[in-house]
């Protein structure tokens, strides 16, 4: 079983992206990903708006979260409201993970 490593590009402005994402896509998502194996989340502010880095136990748990009704409505109410357009969301396998 691979861990997984997704990063996501939210493109739009980058305050009210953050505070969306704060107020509205978090109360649901932090308590799914915890049910589906995520084990951290980074999130920078860009030029162009925001970049989340998920890391993840495994790809079917990454990947139960995205099919997850719930936080595919919370993320169509929320976060696409104040994107432009879809995310840009890439996946890679895992090969190294350490924290100091």
């Amino acid at each position: 079983m691979a861990r997984r490593l997704t990063i996501m590009r939210l493109k739009g402005d980058p305050d009210q992206l953050l505070q969306t994402k704060e107020q509205k896509l978090d109360p649901v998502a932090q308590e799914k990903a915890r049910e589906y194996g995520g084990i951290s989340q980074a999130v920078a502010k860009t030029s162009e708006g925001l970049l989340m880095v998920n890391l993840w136990e495994s790809e079917e748990g990454s990947d139960a979260m995205r099919q997850d009704p719930e936080l595919d409505e919370a993320l169509r109410e929320s976060m696409m409201a104040v994107a432009q357009g879809p995310p840009e969301v890439e996946h890679y396998e895992l090969v190294q993970y350490n924290t100091p």
